[in-house]
């Protein structure tokens, strides 16, 4: 899940150090979820039973990118699938969103328990959820979809 571009071999592992810590407490993929769910209108959320499409949504990559000495940003990947339900072999509808953190020192980043580094997850995680959700209300306000799941 995590990738790093820049950071030196020492930086890295310290940095796996704390995002272990982080995965015993966390699942992104799930917050994602939750997330997105907690930023669209009640009214499009329905049992998947009676939706008229399904929507998969998850954290495909964290990349820690070190922008200029010492300073790391965080970039998440994410996905979303919608499916009609009503229209099986209808083709799949993919789109890949990306969220960048404001840049922080490493040091303060991998500090204390990762406290700092988990907010710069969860600043992707928003940015990324407001992305998905923008793009499932352009789609409903265009007729494109309709109640999810």
């Amino acid at each position: 899940l995590y990738s790093y571009s820049g950071l030196s071999d020492t930086d890295s592992a310290y940095m796996d150090l704390v995002l272990s810590g982080v995965d015993d407490k966390r699942d992104f993929h799930r917050d994602l979820d939750n997330t997105l769910k907690g930023m669209l209108p009640a009214e499009v959320i329905t049992a998947p039973q009676d939706a008229d499409i399904q929507i998969a949504v998850w954290v495909n990559r964290i990349n820690f990118v070190e922008i200029e000495r010492e300073l790391v940003s965080a970039e998440m990947y994410g996905t979303m699938i919608l499916a009609r339900t009503e229209e099986p072999g209808e083709q799949l509808y993919m789109e890949i969103f990306i969220a960048k953190s404001a840049a922080q020192n490493i040091d303060n980043l991998i500090a204390g328990d990762g406290q700092l580094l988990e907010s710069a997850i969860d600043e992707c995680l928003a940015e990324i959820a407001k992305l998905m959700s923008a793009s499932l209300r352009r789609m409903l306000n265009q007729g494109v979809a309709g109640p999810t799941a």
